[in-house]
């Protein structure tokens, strides 16, 4: 019988941040190592927008649900890198989930597209209340310097 062999990684898997293991709360966002072409005619490496209210556990989840997924379908991409956004707090106040909303919907409003790996969000527009109300509690230029920020990102 011969034996196995065995090839060692020379690139991480998976590396975890200390500030999302603090965090339960917080918008997290999927960066290609390469720009994405959108209907737009614009490049983004933004690849999906979401949130949690449970942790790290659920970007792990959605890790191992949608990016198996993103490379079949993506031409060229070889990593996909995540990061999180943490709104303030305020008592009462479910930030993230109106954070979510409104980077989709800004992300959607330059692209004309929702990210690659988003279903949430494909009939958003700005007129719908619900987009409204979540785009009033950031500024434009806030939500502007995220999506502009994490779609040309060398990082």
């Amino acid at each position: 019988m011969s034996k196995i062999t065995v090839r060692k990684g020379k690139t991480e898997a998976v590396v975890v941040n200390r500030r999302a293991t603090e965090e339960k709360h917080f918008v997290y966002i999927a960066i290609a190592n390469k720009k994405v072409a959108y209907l737009s005619g614009g490049k983004s490496k933004i690849v999906y927008i979401g949130n949690t209210k449970s942790g790290l556990s659920r970007v792990a989840t959605s890790m191992a649900k949608y990016t198996p997924n993103l490379f079949e379908n993506l031409y060229g991409i070889t990593s996909i890198k995540y990061y999180i956004i943490v709104p303030k707090k305020k008592n009462g106040f479910q930030g993230w989930e109106h954070l979510e909303r409104a980077l989709i919907s800004e992300f959607k409003f330059f692209y004309n597209e929702v990210p690659k790996g988003n279903t949430q969000g494909k009939k958003f527009n700005m007129d719908r209340p619900l987009v409204k109300k979540s785009r009033s509690f950031f500024t434009e230029k806030t939500l502007y310097n995220i999506i502009d920020y994490y779609s040309n990102a060398d990082i």
